[in-house]
């Protein structure tokens, strides 16, 4: 399918569920109903949509939508959270800074196949914490660079950046948390593993138990961490 069309004048409320447009091969801009109440927090929502440039909405404008686009990506806002569901993989620039609001990047879809980006920035906001779930930024086999920064925390969850190639360099700040696996499975595949450059004398304790042991050992994640405390 290379059009997907949603025409404007319904009143209902609408509800994404788990791998609704997942694999769809729409093309260009995807302009959504702009009376989207709930969606399901597993991700592959928006998966594997390869030809999408940007995200758009129509002028539907009824009471309790929850979604909005910001430069063509698509948030979802409940409970004083706000989430970004699905970056389009199509989009041309290689530069995305995350808006420093942001508290959540989905599973299995938020940043997932967005290959175009080089550069990612993610500074939250003081009184933010910015949360990467599983799986949120795989397949961004160009990205080389992340510039954590920031007044906020970051944390991150379940191999977040396990398949980014490209990756070679990392520098961790202190107001990085890495929990379950956050930096699992970063590069396996390649000969030059990415270096780990952590702002701090050691491995905090603040991050997860099982990071200290197997995960590590068993090839999870490089071991060559260079401490710049």
């Amino acid at each position: 399918m290379k059009s997907l069309t949603f025409e404007a004048g319904g009143t209902k409320l609408l509800y994404l569920s788990i791998g609704v447009f997942q694999g769809n091969g729409h093309e260009g801009v995807l302009t959504l109903p702009s009376r989207i109440g709930g969606m399901s927090y597993d991700g592959y929502t928006f998966e594997y949509m390869f030809n999408v440039t940007e995200f758009a909405l129509n002028s539907d404008n009824v009471p309790g939508n929850r979604v909005s686009v910001e430069d063509g990506v698509l948030f979802f806002s409940e409970n004083s959270q706000k989430i970004l569901v699905s970056y389009p993989s199509a989009n041309t620039r290689t530069t995305y800074t995350i808006p420093s609001d942001v508290t959540r990047v989905m599973c299995n879809d938020g940043l997932c196949d967005a290959v175009k980006i080089t550069t990612l920035n993610v500074a939250p906001a003081e009184g933010v914490t910015i949360y990467f779930d599983g799986y949120s930024c795989t397949e961004m086999d160009n990205l080389s660079t992340v510039n954590f920064g920031g007044a906020g925390n970051i944390e991150l969850y379940w191999y977040v950046f396990r398949t980014a190639k490209s990756l070679k360099d990392l520098v961790i700040p202190t107001n990085v948390r890495v929990k379950s696996c956050g930096l699992g499975a970063m590069d396996t595949d390649s000969d030059n593993p990415t270096k780990f450059h952590l702002v701090a004398p050691s491995i905090p304790d603040n991050w997860a138990s099982d990071w200290d042991g197997g995960m590590i050992d068993s090839g999870f994640a490089t071991v060559d961490f260079n401490y710049v405390a």
